[in-house]
């Protein structure tokens, strides 16, 4: 997809990288983060915004293409982005790639170690795109004692029903099995099942014209059968990262709002 062009000079907090110990992986891995003066942090430490990536993006993708940097330097808040490769924020059948247990279990452990975030769950938010926004509904609804909420951008959220061989999910009857375990629709109906105060509400979006549309839309159906918490909108659009700025602008204000980030210079 083409890098759109912003046009405005640095800004006063830009994204730094770094690597943390993947004992997952056995080796480093990147992520990029951008946050106020750690000096001036609070001592329950500020907000954290996980934002996930699409299929092939890296640590620096959002961060390359978007206002997000911008929009975070006016709030009290960390947006961590991790590098998600291609592996879906899964592990991988067949062991193809250990992708949830390294962000659950080594990023955001190495993240909490390393930077002043919190790590309550109310003050911890979960998005993402495309791919990262399948990977988002799906950590939202696994780990509700993790985040307090999912935002959901022009998700795959049919990935696990493809009739054909996944690198990532396998052969559709082989391992059906491990297709409905990390099914977002099978994930939303074990989350309605539990306590509301365990139930962590999905925002839900998507452009007219993108070709994901009507799989967000059948998502969004399945979730007004459970009653499961969530809200949805349709916006002009399609799938690029035009549309993907002008939300995360649009959105990132309610996100700092539910994770109780203070706005800058108060």
């Amino acid at each position: 997809m083409p890098r759109i062009q912003l046009p405005f000079a640095a800004p006063p907090a830009p994204a730094t990288q770094h690597t943390y110990r993947s004992s997952a992986f056995g080796h480093d891995r990147d992520y990029s983060i951008v946050m106020p003066p750690e000096s001036e942090a609070p001592a329950a430490g500020y907000p954290l915004y996980l934002l996930l990536g699409g299929f092939s993006d890296t640590h620096v993708t959002w961060f390359q293409n978007t206002y997000a940097v911008r929009c975070a330097s006016e709030w009290k808040m960390a947006i961590v982005c991790p590098n998600g490769e291609k592996g879906w924020y899964t592990n991988g059948v067949g062991g193809s790639g250990p992708y949830e247990d390294d962000l659950i279990g080594d990023l955001l452990p190495a993240i909490s170690a390393r930077h002043p975030v919190s790590t309550h769950p109310s003050c911890r938010a979960v998005g993402g795109l495309s791919m990262g926004g399948y990977g988002a509904a799906k950590l939202a609804l696994r780990y509700p004692e993790l985040f307090s909420v999912g935002v959901v951008h022009s998700a795959a959220l049919e990935v696990t029903s493809s009739p054909q061989q996944h690198p990532v999910f396998g052969d559709p009857v082989r391992d059906a099995a491990f297709r409905k375990a990390e099914d977002a629709f099978y994930l939303a109906e074990q989350a309605a099942t539990r306590l509301p105060t365990d139930r962590r509400e999905l925002w839900i979006d998507c452009g007219k014209h993108d070709h994901l549309i009507e799989g967000n839309r059948r998502f969004v159906g399945h979730l007004n059968l459970l009653g499961y918490p969530h809200t949805w909108v349709e916006l002009p659009g399609e799938h690029t990262w035009p549309y993907w700025n002008r939300r995360i602008r649009q959105i990132l204000p309610a996100v700092a709002r539910r994770i109780h980030a203070e706005p800058a210079g108060v």
